[in-house]
């Protein structure tokens, strides 16, 4: 009888470790998903998101979003993927897609080419990859300058000198890049609106006169916030305040 017992108290024990481990929830959440019950997969995913956040989670929660028929939470997760993962290529994919359903046609302002493409750049690779090519390049400097320093043979020196100089030159701009992607992970001021419609005003104040109205699923920048209100400007460098409500920070 206790043999017994202690049988059943090791498989419940197991089950209950199971339904607690994420990686069995997320394939369960896939599992509802795959079978069309999005609702339940919905309330799996988004039950994972309060200890757990990655770039494959943010991708399916969005596409469940867009099967139960919300576009600019849809819009939102896929935003938030591409924002851990800048080259999760189905999230770009259907960004694209769901981008071309929404109601605003907003053209932006071409930025400068240069600046695009460095921006591009960095977004190639992660935070934590530039981060350790930061490491290793610095840490390949040291060995070549230490070469420069102790050789006695001039053709070592010289390319001691010069692989020293290559890779001081690599390690700094690794590391502005992981910098720069660490802070636009952290301090990012983008979010998207997700009501239905929003009245941009002159002023944060409900009297304030109409600028535009933006509808759902429109990506905007936030500028400043002041009480209820926050100043946001789009991509096509418009500004205005609306009601902070409106909005879901990316």
């Amino acid at each position: 009888m206790k043999k017994q017992l202690f049988v059943i108290l090791l498989l419940a024990l197991t089950v209950c470790t199971n339904a607690n481990n994420p990686d069995s929830i997320f394939k369960q959440a896939n599992t509802y998903y795959a079978e069309n019950n999005y609702q339940q997969a919905l309330e799996l995913y988004e039950g994972l998101m309060n200890n757990y956040q990655s770039a494959d989670l943010y991708y399916n929660c969005a596409n469940t979003y867009y099967k139960l028929g919300y576009l600019a939470h849809a819009i939102l997760y896929y935003e938030r993927a591409l924002k851990i993962d800048p080259q999760h290529k189905d999230a770009k994919v259907n960004l694209e897609f769901v981008n071309q359903q929404k109601i605003d046609r907003i053209e932006p302002i071409t930025p400068f080419f240069l600046t695009q493409f460095i921006k591009n750049v960095g977004h190639q690779l992660h935070t934590n990859t530039w981060a350790i090519l930061s490491v290793v390049l610095f840490m390949l400097t040291m060995v070549f300058v230490v070469v420069f320093i102790f050789s006695t043979n001039i053709v070592i020196r010289k390319m001691g000198f010069s692989i020293a100089l290559i890779s001081l030159v690599m390690f700094v701009i690794t590391t502005c890049y992981a910098f720069s992607q660490k802070q636009y992970l952290e301090n990012s001021n983008h979010a998207i609106v997700i009501t239905g419609s929003v009245s941009v005003k002159s002023a944060p104040d409900n009297s304030g006169t109409e600028l535009f109205l933006l509808h759902s699923g429109t990506k905007v920048e936030q500028l400043e916030t002041l009480g209820d209100w926050c100043r946001v400007k789009i991509a096509d460098g418009q500004q205005g305040w609306m009601q902070l409500s409106a909005i879901e920070p990316i």
